[in-house]
C-alpha cells in the first residue's frame, strides 16, 4: 500500500480489486459522492501560459479542478516529462490513518493529422489515436510492468470533445504493492493536429473503481468531463 510519509508533505473484464488495508472513511466508496466535492481552482493554458513561463503552448485549454474536504492536491507546473502540469491527490492524514496517495495526472501534447482527405476524417483520426496509445503509449510505458492488461481502447465524449479516444489499463506497482489503472485520453483538438493527451493513474486498492460511472466520478475523471479547448 502506498502511503506518503507524515513528514512528506464499462471497464473491469474481471472482479474488482478489493481494499487489501482498512482506509479512511472519505475514501472507498466514500470518495465517488459528488456532495462531497465543492467549488473548482481553474487553470488556464494560452499565451499569457507561455509569455510567463517561457514555453510553447500549442493548444489552448482550460481545466478546473475541484476541492474536497480530506483530499490534498499538489500541483506541478511544467512537470519533467514535457508535461504542461502534473496534478497528484492525497488523502490528509487523519486519526490512525497517514496519507494516501490517491491519483494522479498529466496534461501533455499529442499530434493527431485533421485527415481531411479522408471520407470521415473524424473516425479516421480516431483510429490513429486507438494506434498510438495502445501501440506507441502503452507499449513504450507499461506494458512490462507486472501483471499489465488492457482492458479498453475506447472512443468517447469528454467535455467539449466529441472523438476522444481513451485506453484504460492496469498493472500492479510492486514497490508500494498497490494495484493500479492507467487511463491514457488523446483528445483530438477539432481544428489543428496539435492536441492533448491526459495521463491518469488511479491507485485501486482504495479507490474501488469498477465500471465508467465510478471512473468519471474520481477526481481526475470530473476533471476531464469538464475539460474545454479555448
Amino acid at each position: 500500500m502506498r502511503l506518503i510519509p507524515l513528514a512528506v508533505g464499462l471497464f473491469l473484464a474481471g472482479p474488482a480489486f478489493a481494499q487489501s488495508e482498512p482506509v479512511p472513511d472519505i475514501l472507498g466508496e466514500a470518495y465517488f459522492e459528488p456532495s462531497n466535492f465543492t467549488l473548482s481552482d481553474t487553470y488556464t493554458f494560452d499565451d499569457d501560459f507561455a509569455s510567463e513561463h517561457g514555453v510553447e503552448v500549442p493548444v489552448d485549454f482550460r481545466l478546473s479542478v475541484p476541492r474536497r474536504s480530506g483530499i490534498e492536491v499538489q500541483t506541478t507546473l511544467l512537470p519533467d516529462g514535457g508535461a504542461f502540469v502534473g496534478f497528484s491527490f492525497v488523502s490528509e492524514p487523519t486519526g490512525n490513518f497517514g496519507a494516501f496517495f490517491l491519483e494522479s495526472m498529466q496534461m501533455t501534447d499529442a499530434t493527431i493529422p485533421l485527415l481531411a482527405e479522408e471520407s470521415d476524417p473524424s473516425q479516421a483520426r480516431v483510429r490513429v489515436a486507438a494506434g498510438l496509445l495502445e501501440n506507441d503509449f502503452w507499449a513504450a510505458n507499461f506494458a512490462n510492468a507486472p501483471e499489465a492488461r488492457i482492458l479498453t481502447v475506447e472512443q468517447i465524449e469528454l467535455g467539449t470533445v466529441p472523438n476522444a479516444v481513451q485506453l484504460i489499463g492496469t498493472y500492479y506497482d510492486a514497490e508500494y504493492d498497490d494495484q493500479m489503472m492507467v487511463r491514457a485520453v488523446i483528445l483530438p483538438h477539432p481544428d489543428q493536429p496539435e492536441s492533448l493527451l491526459a495521463l491518469t493513474q488511479i491507485n485501486l486498492d482504495v479507490i474501488p473503481v469498477r465500471d465508467g460511472d465510478t471512473l468519471a466520478a474520481t477526481t481526475s475523471g470530473r476533471i476531464l468531463t469538464e475539460f474545454e479547448y479555448r
